[in-house]
């Protein structure tokens, strides 16, 4: 395994490079949502439906200060990218009532939109805000 520098590993997490900015939205975090989730697309999995359920319960309880806010992802273009700006993230937007804007460009438009960030806090923001994405990732990919 290489180790990446600050600078190196920004542009590896910047694959799917995330802003968040304030909007308005009625959208709120909802067990509900996330129990039709695990029914209708997260299955089959290793985990057992109240397990998932569980793991779905953290994400709307860790929404919560953040509902109504507003998500810009910037993924280039794979398969893995494209389920999740088809699918996860209308099952993410309806579990933690956090809208997602997901953007699919090539792999160079998206580490020159990361190179050409605004800002300090801009990137920042993006790159605490991608660690959240991939943990919701994570616990939906392990569903299956």
């Amino acid at each position: 395994v290489a180790t990446a520098s600050p600078g190196q590993f920004l542009l590896v997490s910047a694959i799917a490079a995330v802003s968040v900015v304030a909007a308005t939205s009625s959208a709120q975090a909802d067990m509900a949502a996330a129990n039709k989730w695990i029914e209708s697309e997260f299955q089959p999995s290793t985990l057992s439906k109240s397990e998932q359920a569980s793991e779905m319960e953290w994400f709307v309880n860790a929404a919560t200060p953040f509902q109504g806010m507003e998500i810009n992802v910037l993924s280039e273009g794979i398969p893995t990218h494209s389920y999740e700006s088809e699918v996860l993230t209308k099952a993410f937007e309806e579990i933690t009532g956090i809208k997602v804007n997901h953007q699919i460009l090539g792999e160079g438009e998206v580490v020159q939109a990361v190179l050409h960030a605004d800002d300090k806090r801009q990137r920042e923001i993006g790159a605490v805000a991608e660690c959240q994405r991939d943990r919701l990732f994570r616990c939906y990919t392990s569903c299956f």
